[in-house]
């Protein structure tokens, strides 16, 4: 579980840096920059919450890989984003069927985030193809 744990970890902070330059890239549409404002918020707190795990589980916190983003296009950084959060909607799932009590709460907010992340991506998909 330590292990799932970590790659979450992972996935968590690479979702950050990929809501940043989301948000970096997009000019015109405020909705969207409001909504990827609150992901980034949220996946700070989500990183926080799952290092705290982290630690109470193991005694320290996970020293987590930095990803790199090589995506220039809107497109890409779109499609990068929902892949990474279907990457941390499996890891939550399996978290959440491991844990009890408060740490099976905490994984279920989010859980339920992500999937909320990952349907604003798909419009957003939606409205890059459209355009």
């Amino acid at each position: 579980m330590l292990a799932v744990l970590q790659k979450t970890i992972d996935a968590t902070c690479f979702s950050i840096d990929l809501y940043q330059s989301l948000f970096d890239k997009i000019n015109d549409n405020e909705k969207r920059k409001q909504q990827l404002q609150l992901f980034l918020k949220h996946g700070q707190k989500q990183y926080q919450l799952f290092q705290y795990l982290h630690f109470l589980m193991n005694g320290a916190s996970y020293e987590h890989k930095p990803c790199h983003i090589v995506h220039d296009s809107l497109h890409d950084l779109i499609d990068a984003a929902l892949f990474n959060e279907m990457k941390k909607i499996n890891g939550y799932y399996e978290l959440f069927t491991s844990l009890t009590g408060t740490k099976k709460q905490v994984t279920m907010q989010a859980l339920q985030h992500s999937l909320q992340c990952a349907e604003t991506l798909l419009e957003m998909v939606e409205e890059v193809n459209l355009e």
